[in-house]
């Protein structure tokens, strides 16, 4: 008598999920066939691709809820189906740079506001007239406002804290010794110092009562501050794979064939020059388009300039750009816009010890473009500037209208 044949069991797909922000790893090893092996594991992913094997990892490309489809395949040909558990996958935060960082005293003064971004400073700060600041407030040294100074974050000090007239400060005050401060100003949050007093001789109960410091008052001050160093800039091309790298006489030489540049302009030669401007012995036009993602050296060594200047143009981007220079200057109201209406990044630069980069007419950019400035000395900017970003410099001056926009 002929035994019947017994029927094959359906697999038992599993899936386990382990991962944070956009990559995960598929787990599908606890997956069973009581009656035989599993040959086969495949994943479809909602993202429209796809992978083979028990364990996988992926990384999804766009932010939100993503799952994945499982089918294992015994080794009769049999399927069995799962699917993951919905993930969300969210981009990491990157680092957030304070709108400025001085590596010296700073002075912020008539119309310079940032807005949303934090300053952070090594020494003393004084903000008067109609300066503001759109996040936290944090110096090594003293700090005093007067005026109608507005910080809208925070205020950590490791000296002392004076303020007059009619400032505001919509957060905390900690400062490592004294705060004084007069009837007119206004403290949204607590105050916690080494002691807190009134100039103009009116007591602190006075002082809480006329809504002058609108939470409580101790003694209790802040941690040492301890902020760090600038960053160093990078200047090997691997820490820019995404981009072209290119010397400064290949930019200008580019530039000026696109803007049509007469044959006897120099910015057509290997020696363009170190200022680059609409002349017709420069680049002949005031709009250049850059394309793609890009670090232009400008490095003395390279450029053959001590200081590279940029003069009355308009920047349009299809990429991120970077300017390492050993000094640069932005002349006569230089603007930076996005070409094809993605957000994108400028960056000038200035590695090694020293080098300043001085905007003595102002810059602006468009709502898609970030910029940040970085020198180990001097930054300055004069004039009307409207600019999202970030400036970071041995030492930060600041005058006119200026807006640095988170």
């Amino acid at each position: 008598m002929m035994e019947e044949p017994v029927a094959n069991m359906i697999p038992s797909a599993s899936v386990s999920v382990k991962g944070s922000g956009m990559s995960y790893t598929f787990d599908a090893s606890n997956s069973k066939d009581h009656n035989g092996s599993i040959a086969k594991y495949e994943w479809t992913f909602d993202d429209g691709t796809s992978a083979e094997g028990a364990i996988v990892s992926h990384t999804f490309t766009a932010e939100g809820s993503h799952a994945a489809n499982l089918v294992v395949t015994d080794d009769d040909g049999d399927e069995g189906f799962a699917n993951s558990s919905i993930i969300t996958a969210t981009a990491a935060t990157p680092a957030r740079l304070p709108a400025i960082y001085s590596g010296s005293s700073l002075s912020l003064t008539n119309s310079v506001t940032t807005v949303g971004g934090d300053v952070m400073v090594r020494g003393d700060v004084t903000c008067n007239s109609g300066a503001s600041v759109g996040g936290d407030l944090v110096a090594t040294g003293d700090v005093y406002l007067t005026n109608t100074c507005h910080v809208e974050g925070s205020i950590r000090s490791g000296g002392s804290v004076t303020m007059n007239s009619s400032v505001r400060v919509d957060g905390d005050i900690d400062a490592k010794n004294a705060v004084s401060l007069t009837r007119g100003v206004r403290i949204a949050g607590e105050v916690r110092a080494g002691s807190v007093g009134a100039t103009d001789g009116t007591s602190l109960a006075a002082l809480i009562s006329s809504g002058a410091v609108g939470g409580v008052v101790t003694g209790a001050t802040a941690a040492p501050l301890a902020l760090q160093e600038q960053a160093v800039v990078p200047v090997d091309p691997s820490a820019y794979p995404s981009s072209v790298w290119k010397t400064w006489t290949n930019f200008v030489n580019e530039v000026a064939r696109s803007g049509a540049a007469p044959s006897w302009s120099p910015g057509l030669t290997t020696a363009p020059g170190c200022v680059i401007s609409p002349s017709p012995a420069s680049v002949n036009t005031s709009s250049v388009l850059l394309s793609g993602s890009s670090v232009i050296d400008a490095r003395q060594p390279t450029s053959g300039c001590a200081t590279v200047s940029l003069q009355q143009l308009t920047l349009r981007l299809t990429g991120d750009v970077t300017i390492l220079a050993s000094s640069a200057r932005l002349i006569n109201g230089v603007r930076v816009e996005s070409a094809d209406g993605k957000p994108h990044q400028f960056t000038i630069a200035v590695p090694g010890a020293s080098g300043v980069i001085a905007v003595p007419n102002g810059l602006t950019t468009d709502a898609r473009i970030s910029v940040t400035l970085r020198a180990p000395g001097e930054v300055s900017i004069e004039g009307h500037s409207d600019m999202r970003g970030a400036i970071s410099g041995g030492a930060v001056k600041m005058t006119g209208s200026a807006a640095i926009r988170d």
